[in-house]
């Protein structure tokens, strides 16, 4: 479709009205004319930023350090046995009686790899729950993948069947 002289003409008047008055309305403040604010209030707003911005940084440095994020690595797979023994010696500090403990071979995923683990336990319900807090913030990356719970001989204990995975480097890489 093509415009008449006149409509083009009108375009260009409408165009440029359009142009003057958004630079009136919000292109004055760049040049920091009309806008109420001098050169020094707006360095003293900045740095109120920065200080906002740097506070902001430690309290999610300090929630991060609370929370251990950050605080695993992921071992070679040649390490499994290291961490084998830090799963089943974390079971045995929270007091979980265990009786079987295999694992399955290393299984191949994007980026890393992970043994599984999986036991039997009995043990009172809060030493179950200890037992998941501190294996899931340890020093490697492990997590539950599955736990079933019913209720032991003894009434204050339960039965647990456990499923935790644990993850390593890659094949040939590091992390």
């Amino acid at each position: 479709m093509k415009l008449k002289k006149s409509e083009q003409i009108l375009l260009g008047i409408t165009l440029t009205i359009g142009v003057v008055f958004l630079f009136q309305k919000f292109g004055s403040g760049l040049a920091g004319t009309d806008s109420g604010s001098s050169p020094s209030e707006v360095k003293s707003e900045v740095e109120a930023e920065v200080r906002k911005l740097s506070k902001a940084k430690t309290d999610l440095g300090k929630l991060t350090k609370k929370m251990n994020v950050g605080k695993f690595r992921l071992p070679p797979t040649s390490d499994s046995p290291e961490v084998y023994l830090h799963i089943r010696k974390t079971a045995e500090k929270c007091e979980l009686g265990f009786s079987e403990f295999p694992s399955t071979p290393p299984q191949k995923g994007k980026g890393f790899q992970t043994i599984g683990y999986q036991f039997k336990a009995t043990a009172e319900l809060k030493n179950l729950v200890k037992f998941v807090d501190e294996i899931q913030s340890g020093v490697y990356l492990i997590s539950l993948v599955n736990w079933s719970l019913k209720p032991a001989e003894d009434p204050k204990n339960v039965e647990a069947n456990l499923s935790v995975v644990a993850y390593f480097q890659p094949v040939g890489g590091k992390r």
